[in-house]
């Protein structure tokens, strides 16, 4: 605004208040580990913000007994014309730590970053990786009475982050500080954590150990989830009307149109996008059929949210008469792991693994990544599961 750009005092009609919390009332004894779960905008940030000094409430008060180191932005004062070993200095003297003591840290954050032979280049000219190392190293070197994390445990790339997260466990765990954490990865609350509290619209909704609240938050996310997706897939039927006489005979034959492709629970019979990795998955496809059918192949690609083709699924039904209908293809074993997933389907007269021939094989109607769907597997551990689950069996022969 023009006040702000004059420097002025912003006057009150300019603006509209917005209260973040109200009756907030939390005690964090000395040495406990708490994670603040809840979904964008439930006041997290805002309240590590008050409990860091970075900010002033306009009511109430809070008390801190100890030294406060704030991780939530990291690199702050770094400069890009400076040297990474400079910033780094420039780091630590922002901490008051100067001399031998500053020198000896020095060392050691640069051993940690593994950046010693770019330590001497000035930081503009470091990747956005490399600055996240350097930044996450210094920043984490000296260890508070009170650590403040705000949702930076993916410094860099795979291999930094995993070493960032035991440098994160080393310090709270074993050093015993007292810790606030914000995480939207409930497995890094339940390593790293002692208590949970669950923070919905600046309320405490739930305030228990990090497993009983991360069960909690998660169902009500996936119920939320599950609404959101109802609401996007009735939306999308829609579009798919318009489309679908737009592309007239690209993407379907006149023997059969596709009118609508949901995701299916076999066991209430109903169209449901979010299911657990016990359920039964079934996507629910609604034809038009114009002409007998000897046959019709369904074959269903199902991609993460990365693009990447995690299974092809397959069924075939037979003896096909005209009219509308409804074919089920159902994923007869679930070994899809936790995540997001999303579907193109075809209907074909005939499906063929082994198909080396010229462009796409023939089909009788396509929809390409037509819908989505969420798997809740309600795991919480600390283990990365990966993206598909592989049923295994174990036999046992003696030697006799």
């Amino acid at each position: 605004m023009l006040f702000d750009f004059l420097g002025l005092p912003v006057p009150a009609w300019s603006y509209s208040p917005f209260t973040v919390f109200a009756d907030l009332d939390i005690n964090i004894s000395k040495g406990e580990r708490v994670a603040l779960v809840g979904r964008n905008g439930a006041g997290k940030s805002t309240l590590l913000n008050i409990i860091g000094g970075r900010l002033k409430p306009t009511a109430g008060h809070v008390q801190a007994n100890g030294s406060i180191q704030a991780l939530m932005e990291i690199g702050t004062g770094f400069h890009p014309e400076f040297t990474g070993r400079q910033n780094i200095f420039a780091s630590l003297s922002y901490s008051g730590i100067l001399g031998k003591q500053a020198q000896a840290l020095a060392d050691e954050i640069i051993d940690f970053s593994e950046l010693r032979d770019f330590i001497d280049q000035p930081v503009k000219t470091y990747s956005a990786g490399m600055y996240a190392r350097l930044a996450f190293s210094a920043s984490t070197a000296i260890m508070p009475d009170i650590l403040i994390i705000d949702e930076i445990l993916g410094a860099g790339d795979a291999y930094f982050a995993a070493k960032s997260t035991e440098r994160m466990r080393e310090l709270t765990v074993e050093k015993g500080a007292t810790v606030l954490f914000v995480s939207h990865d409930l497995a890094a609350v339940q390593r790293l954590c002692t208590r949970a509290l669950w923070l919905e619209k600046g309320k405490i909704i739930m305030d228990d150990t990090p497993l009983a609240v991360s069960k909690a938050y998660f169902d009500a996310v996936m119920q939320q989830e599950e609404a959101s997706l109802q609401e996007k897939y009735a939306a999308k039927l829609h579009e798919q009307a318009a489309w679908n006489k737009s592309v007239q005979g690209q993407y379907f034959t006149e023997e059969l149109t596709i009118l609508t492709i949901s995701p299916y629970s076999s066991v209430d019979k109903a169209e449901r996008f979010v299911f657990s990795s016990t359920d039964t998955v079934c996507l629910r496809i609604r034809v038009e059929i114009n002409t007998y059918l000897e046959q019709i192949d369904a074959l269903c690609v199902v991609y993460n949210t990365q693009g990447i083709i995690v299974s092809l699924v397959h069924g075939r039904q037979r003896d096909i008469a005209p009219g509308r209908a409804d074919f089920y293809l159902t994923f007869e074993t679930n070994p899809l792991r936790q995540g997001e997933y999303v579907c193109s389907v075809e209907l074909s007269k005939e499906f063929d693994e082994a198909w080396n021939g010229e462009g796409k094989m023939p089909f009788l109607a396509h929809w390409d990544r037509c819908t989505s769907f969420l798997i809740n597997e309600n795991h919480f551990g600390k283990l990365d599961l990966g993206l598909v689950r592989i049923p295994a069996s174990l036999t046992y022969s003696p030697h006799l």
